[in-house]
């Protein structure tokens, strides 16, 4: 099979991007703990949104892998792709305030 290099160069970022987003994705989520912390009030209280963290993994990876074995693995991967770049994106954003009454 001969890939042409625009579409081979596509590949690599994708498979790529795979690869960096959800590190990208641990690491705002380690800069903004100690801010939760603040905001909960008891240092005590920090245990349960990294445990969140990993429970909220280990649920998305068991849905994607049932979603890979109906749609197929590049479907799903390229999906979870876009996923991870639109949220970094959104985290990364100054902008974005979250307000409470």
């Amino acid at each position: 099979m001969f890939l042409y290099w625009p579409t081979l160069i596509l590949h690599v970022q994708f498979v790529a991007l795979g690869f960096v987003c959800p590190i990208l994705c641990i690491t705002l989520f380690s800069s903004v703990v100690s801010q939760i912390a603040n905001e909960l009030g008891d240092p005590k209280d920090l245990s349960w949104p990294i445990s969140g963290f990993s429970v909220a993994g280990a649920v998305s990876f068991s849905i994607a892998g049932s979603l890979s074995d109906i749609f197929g693995r590049r479907m799903v991967i390229l999906s979870g792709n876009i996923l991870m770049i639109v949220g970094t994106v959104l985290g990364c954003t100054p902008n974005f305030k979250h307000t409470t009454n």
